[in-house]
């Protein structure tokens, strides 16, 4: 009996240890994550910016001169802008050590600076706008030239517009280059170091949620004491698509956190470590973010007074989903955040 008592607790003791072997102590393979960032986000985003800038410099619009070549432009714009939001996510390591996002995507810009070149006597070239600050150049310098109604469009302006997209281009180029230069690192760099992907990406997307709810909603909401509510403080506000880089960016932050097509994503890592209080939590957030987003009237620059609230719910909604991955995502999976928000809002 006693022998039987004794077999029957190492049978147990052997199956129980069994059991939490297979299913508690194998590590979760961090390295599925970042190959479904790869390949389903990050490589493909950057291929449609770079596909958008070529196609933009190569528009009929420039020797053309007639509006449904430049609406064919402006729609190419708004592509490349929508990719962006999913490029900006992954800006890290050598990427972000170039500055060649700041001179893709630097706003505001200034345009007494840009007025100033396209209407001077110097000559147009790419090497000359190639020299530029980042302000004068990229994303929002072309929003700008294509989407005032008060520039004279004279063959200067022509040729500088022009020239402006060639240098989009080759700055895009860049770009590309150091991703696929980078591409392997970025695959395999799966620890828990702040130099590894998940790592550097923890601390991104707080870098992304802070630009959006300081920039993007509060600013131009008039939120903080000391600035009044401007529709122009809004980003492309010139081309009426504030609220677009605000849905493809709240987009692409899903996509990351819950994979792309129910492919890996955060959530799946936090699964795997039992912490499944903290993916209901951003299950609320996020959805409290799409329903802010949904309730806003579009475009944002003509309804700034109806919006202003629901702009400031949006900011919210952004400030918990950056809380949420700094105080508790990235500690709870062993990842450190060095970022911090600039007034400790």
């Amino acid at each position: 009996m006693q022998k039987t008592l004794i077999l029957g607790v190492i049978m147990f003791v052997f199956f129980s240890c069994k059991k939490k072997t297979d299913c508690c102590d194998v590590s979760y393979d961090s390295n599925k994550l970042i190959q479904n960032w790869a390949d389903s986000i990050y490589l493909p985003s950057v291929l449609s910016c770079l596909n958008s800038a070529n196609e933009i410099k190569s528009n009929n619009y420039f020797t053309s001169r007639n509006l449904s070549d430049l609406e064919s432009v402006k729609y190419l714009w708004v592509e490349f802008s929508k990719s962006w939001r999913g490029v900006e996510l992954f800006i890290i390591g050598d990427v972000r050590n170039s500055f060649l996002s700041n001179r893709i995507d630097t706003w505001p810009i200034d345009t007494n600076d840009i007025k100033t070149l396209m209407f001077g006597s110097e000559n147009i070239s790419e090497e000359w706008i190639s020299g530029k600050p980042s302000n004068n150049v990229g994303l929002y310098a072309l929003e700008y030239l294509l989407y005032s109604t008060h520039l004279e469009k004279n063959n200067r302006y022509y040729d500088f517009v022009e020239v402006m997209s060639k240098n989009l281009l080759n700055d895009m180029k860049a770009l590309k280059i150091l991703v696929d230069e980078s591409e392997e690192e970025f695959r395999n760099s799966s620890g828990k170091t702040l130099s590894s992907t998940i790592g550097q990406v923890l601390n991104q997307i707080p870098v992304i949620c802070e630009e959006a709810l300081r920039y993007k909603l509060a600013i131009p909401a008039g939120y903080y004491e000391y600035i009044e509510m401007n529709p122009k403080m809004l980003e492309a506000w010139k081309s009426k698509t504030s609220h677009v880089i605000l849905e493809y960016t709240l987009k692409h932050m899903r996509d990351v956190f819950y994979g792309k097509q129910d492919g890996v994503g955060i959530d799946d890592y936090l699964a795997s470590e039992g912490d499944d209080e903290l993916i209901a939590k951003a299950d609320l957030y996020f959805e409290e973010a799409e329903i802010n987003f949904s309730s806003l009237k579009k475009p944002m620059f003509s309804n700034l007074d109806i919006n202003q609230q629901k702009m400031i719910d949006l900011r919210l909604s952004f400030k918990k989903i950056r809380s949420l991955i700094m105080t508790d995502i990235a500690p709870n999976l062993g990842y450190i955040i060095t970022f911090s928000d600039s007034d400790g809002d």
